[in-house]
């Protein structure tokens, strides 16, 4: 049997395929979804699904939910009754194993062939890599990952009356949302476009309830602080207020009113003047639409994106298939066909279309220890003897007729030789003539193997028993004509001239690349690297946003060092030399990585080139909040530098960032939990990434670079201009002028040109203040005081002791290589540029 899985953020669904029949394993409570929560008691004894569900009304503190939303970070689920901590991916392994139970007390199958569990398209390297580890720590092996809306199309041709078409998914899950342009020919699903927001679902729309109605609702009826939902007293109060706003949404979709309800004896708390505290707010659909709508709109503008970029029309696609719980809103399924001008699907289930469909593409698979292959689509048979005869064939198709073509040799092609088709099912197609170009249409009338057997007669009607032949052909559901990869992962480099070099990002996979793939991308070292000493080459992977860029403005997902001490004493690497990146992406969406150099004849097998446990982010308790707020402000920052710079331009698209990060304030100000805070951080780079393409745009390229030039050559006038040498003041007055006159031209060429010098230009300030021993050690008490951004808070509080000694003993070497490895050891924020640490390898 093969298994497939949906992980959801609200709720999980197994499905098993024989090949012939699929099969919904069912909850212990006989539902069809098991819902992703984890209760564990005081005495350590685990509920989970509906039976820890129902726990988050008596004791939400012991209760985990919404975890997928937090996979590949280092944040911890507290379950503080019971002292019991778990990383999100160890709740996702509990998940998996209850749902592997289900197969094993409705099936009792023993034997699983392969498994596949599907993630969102937008889940990054980091996330899809902490899915297998889940997977694994739950007993499965076999184990392969799946992007949902290829999953959801695939289920789609389950139902589909046609097996040809386009269609849109639109899949809206607890946690993400993810669209993808699919196209099908003859039910071999093939995905043109798709597009994700990683932190859009149900959970927000509950948190809007929650910050909308509950929390105005209890400020204006109690004695409560301001700050009351980052109180310890009422961590309670507010997760039962979120549990019944998630219940007043579902409620919503098939009432027009409801209650949002919590009893003072469930809640067990207090105001300021003693009051018991309760909740009781009548919310109608109209409101909780209103309250929606504008992340409806942006679902929907992504889709018209998705279209349009890849020349389609609405006109051009057959249908919109709903996927996920929160696409069961009456206004989604209304305002979304309405809007795009396309009708709706309205066949397939939204809640377990996933799992079906991770399912099929599991059967679709050949299996081979830890790994999985696409089965052939096409096949072949041919007879020799006598006479000699090929049988082309589709090995496997969804549609019901499959044609089986007649290629005979010059022996026997049109000289009165017959052949007859027969099937285990009893259908015979009759003396057919061996003419060459003869196809032969055979229905397939069961799912799995339909059994041919093929008899050739000579011209006077006697059987040639050597010339018969017997094949299959399979009748699937569906089947993947192939997997994209759904980002661009990018490696850094210095680029620029020598001394004067800045950080930008090389490719390695673009966006849309079909999978899996392998390539080989020529660097070189940026440094020089003497075996048996100290140093390294460090080779920093991200996931590149397109039209942005600069690597800070990025998500890292990866790193890998080339150390000294791992090379033979006596080799060196020089600076120059290359190092040659080896990659292969895997079905999988992961990146492995092996990193050659020939100069000393050594290869560096990196294996999955991923962040390490070790590097993930931590959005929990006071750390978190840290990293939250410091990420903030930085892009608050960046946005008014913008406003400044281009409000006259783009005053729409400035105050749509601007209302974005207003509402991310406001949402670190009114919650306490660490979902909140990986949105706030998300969002901040999605603002950062929308300045940057901003700046980049054609139209206001201009405003931007000079812009940029003023200000280094004001930062240059007052920090360095005094010690600066006279070739220096020329280079950057030089500079300046080529800026200049290149704006003036306002041709593409030439906005490369002047951006090129804007680089040199900030290079060479950069190159003059690093020489400066106050300038270090102002930037070193900046970085200092930064610990929240630290990758690994013990070494970085080692550096900050380095560091001191160092400015204490007047050690500017000393000082340099403190602040050379706490730039490693950091998250990369905003746009700082002097914090930024020069790549270690340089464009070929």
């Amino acid at each position: 049997m093969y298994l497939g899985i949906d992980l959801g953020t609200s709720n999980s669904a197994i499905v098993g395929n024989t090949g012939t029949d699929l099969k919904i394993f069912k909850t212990a409570e006989g539902t069809d979804v098991l819902p992703s929560v984890i209760y564990i008691d005081k005495r350590g004894h685990r509920l989970v699904g509906g039976r820890a569900y129902d726990q988050t009304i008596l004791s939400p503190e012991n209760v985990a939910q919404g975890f997928k939303r937090l996979m590949g970070t280092s944040t911890v689920l507290d379950f503080a009754g019971s002292g019991v901590t778990m990383s999100p991916e160890d709740a996702s392994a509990e998940i998996i194993k209850t749902l592997l139970n289900q197969v094993q007390i409705e099936a009792g199958v023993a034997e699983i062939t392969g498994t596949v569990i599907t993630i969102p398209a937008a889940f990054n390297q980091m996330q899809s890599e902490a899915t297998l580890r889940a997977a694994k720590a739950a007993g499965i092996e076999q184990v392969g990952l799946l992007q949902e809306p290829i999953a959801a199309a695939m289920a789609a041709m389950v139902s589909a009356k046609s097996k040809n078409g386009q269609f849109l998914i639109y899949d809206l899950g607890g946690g993400t949302f993810d669209v993808a342009l699919v196209q099908s020919v003859g039910g071999q699903v093939n995905i043109i476009a798709n597009e994700g927001i990683n932190m859009l679902g149900g959970r927000d729309f509950d948190r809007l309830i929650v910050d909308s109605f509950i929390r105005p609702w209890l400020i204006d009826k109690f004695h409560l602080p301001n700050d009351f939902q980052s109180d310890p007293r009422f961590r309670r109060l507010m997760g039962i207020a979120r549990l019944s706003a998630e219940k007043a949404k579902i409620d919503l979709s098939t009432r027009e009113k409801t209650i949002l309800f919590v009893s003072d004896e469930d809640a067990r708390v207090l105001d300021g003047k003693g009051q018991d505290i309760y909740v009781e707010i009548e919310i109608s659909r109209t409101q909780f639409e209103d309250l929606i709508a504008d992340r409806i709109a942006e679902t929907v503008a992504l889709c018209r994106k998705v279209i349009k970029e890849h020349g389609f029309t609405n006109e051009d696609i057959d249908r919109v298939v709903f996927v996920g719980g929160p696409s069961k809103t009456p206004c989604i399924r209304e305002i979304v066909p309405t809007e795009l001008g396309i009708p709706a699907d309205i066949n397939s289930d939204p809640m377990t279309a996933v799992a079906l469909g991770a399912s099929i593409f599991a059967e679709s698979r050949t299996w081979v220890g830890a790994e999985s292959f696409r089965k052939a689509s096409r096949g072949s048979a041919a007879v020799s003897g006598p006479i000699d005869i090929r049988y082309d064939y589709p090995a496997r198709t969804a549609e019901d007729y499959a044609k089986v073509r007649l290629k005979p040799d010059a022996s026997c092609d049109g000289k009165g030789y017959r052949i007859r088709v027969d099937m285990a099912t009893g259908w015979t197609s009759g003396m057919v003539d061996v003419v060459s170009g003869t196809s032969i249409e055979v229905p397939l009338g069961i799912l799995g193997e339909n059994q041919l057997r093929i008899s050739v007669f000579d011209p006077a009607g006697i059987v040639i028993e050597t010339a018969t032949s017997a094949f299959s052909i399979t009748k699937g559901y569906a089947s993947a004509a192939a997997v994209p990869a759904t980002q661009t992962i990018s490696v850094k480099v210095a680029e620029g001239v020598l001394g004067n070099e800045r950080n930008a990002l090389e490719p390695l996979i673009e966006k849309g690349t079909p999978l899996p793939a392998k390539g080989t991308t020529r660097l070189r070292a940026g440094i020089d690297l003497k075996g048996g000493e100290e140093g390294e080459i460090l080779c920093e992977l991200y996931q590149q946003a397109q039209g942005v860029p600069e690597p800070d403005l990025n998500l890292p997902v990866g790193e890998f060092a080339i150390r000294a001490k791992d090379i033979e004493s006596g080799q060196s690497i020089r600076k120059g030399e290359d190092v040659i990146f080896h990659w292969k992406m895997d079905d999988n969406g992961i990146l492995n990585v092996s990193v050659e150099v020939p100069s000393i004849s050594q290869i560096f097998n990196k294996g999955n080139f991923f962040a390490s446990v070790a590097g993930h982010r931590n959005f929990e308790g006071d750390s978190g909040q840290e990293l939250a707020t410091g990420v903030l402000e930085e892009t608050a920052r960046d946005l008014h530098k913008a406003e400044g710079v281009f409000a006259s331009e783009a005053q729409e698209s400035i105050d749509g960032l601007r209302r974005i990060l207003d509402e991310q304030r406001n949402l670190l100000d009114q919650s306490d939990d660490a979902d909140a805070r990986r949105q706030v951080t998300e969002q901040a780079r999605f603002i950062q990434q929308e300045l940057s393409r901003l700046r980049h745009s054609p139209e206001h390229r201009k405003t931007a670079l000079l812009t940029e030039m003023s200000e280094v050559l004001e930062e240059f006038n007052s920090l360095v201009r005094a010690d600066a040498s006279p070739s220096a003041i020329g280079r950057m007055e030089q500079l300046a002028e080529t800026i200049r006159r290149a704006c003036e031209r306002g041709d593409r060429d030439s906005f490369d040109d002047a951006e090129r010098a804007v680089r040199e230009m900030r290079s060479i300030l950069y190159s003059i203040l690093f020489e400066s021993p106050s300038y270090l050690a102002y930037l070193f008490r900046s970085m200092s005081s930064d610990r929240y951004l630290a990758v690994d808070k013990t070494l970085h509080d080692l550096l900050v002791k380095d560091g001191e000694d160092a400015i204490e003993n007047e050690d500017v070497r000393g000082l340099r290589k403190a602040l050379g490895r706490m730039m490693a050891n950091r998250f990369e924020v905003g746009t700082n540029k002097a914090i930024a640490a020069l790549a270690g390898l340089m464009r070929a």
